[in-house]
């Protein structure tokens, strides 16, 4: 079954997510684009409850309500019309990504050598972001975006040494995948159809969504240390 194999899986949402990725830029396809995004979020679910059965309850609910509300959030910045619609989309995206960060937090070390790397690079990239960002209208909304994607770097880095150390590159790799999809989506709001940002952008959210997922059931043969 492919929802039982990794590799198959993996061939599986690949092609979904090449699918999805051409009909969100050809203009007219909007009603095939939403439908393509349902799909994929559907194989996503069905994958990793198929196959979470060893994570605790918790986990696998913030993990599946994060899909959820991550799915609601794009449909809302693809339809905003208007700037309020716009607003509630990226909404939903930072509460899908604290939802993440609820699913993480159960194996995380909170070791303050661990954390003074981390906040060396926040430190870098959020004034290296304000730099660029400082003359671009609506910059204060735009970099508290992306400070919700730090925070799910935070915690999936924080996951060193408590996880599978392949468990922890998948998850450490998309949630590095959310940020740099999200800086790109902050500085090229206005994607044009097929541009290198448009097809960036839509390529990175879907598989980093796809690598925490799969890192997270990684979880579920590793004795996590104490």
């Amino acid at each position: 079954m492919l929802f039982r194999s990794e590799r198959g899986f993996t061939i599986l949402f690949i092609a979904m997510l090449i699918i999805d990725i051409v009909l969100n830029n050809i203009a007219g396809m909007e009603l095939y684009g939403y439908t393509s995004k349902l799909v994929l979020l559907v194989f996503l679910l069905t994958f990793f409850l198929l196959n979470s059965g060893n994570l605790n309850r918790f986990e696998r609910g913030f993990i599946t309500l994060a899909l959820i509300a991550f799915l609601a959030g794009e449909y809302f910045i693809m339809a905003g019309s208007t700037i309020d619609i716009f607003t509630i989309g990226c909404i939903l995206i930072v509460f899908s990504k604290l939802l993440y960060c609820c699913a993480f937090i159960y194996r995380v070390d909170y070791d303050i050598d661990r954390i003074l790397p981390y906040l060396v690079f926040t430190t870098l990239y959020s004034l290296t972001v304000i730099y660029f960002l400082y003359d671009l209208p609506g910059h204060l909304p735009a970099f508290l975006f992306l400070v919700f994607a730090l925070i799910v770097v935070k915690f999936a880095y924080l996951r060193f040494d408590r996880v599978d150390p392949r468990s922890f590159w998948l998850v450490m790799s998309g949630a590095i995948l959310f940020l740099v999809s999200e800086t790109v989506f902050v500085f090229h709001s206005e994607m044009r159809p097929f541009s290198s940002s448009s097809i960036f952008v839509l390529s990175g959210y879907g598989l980093a969504q796809y690598l925490i997922i799969l890192g997270m059931l990684e979880q579920n043969t590793v004795e996590v240390s104490k």
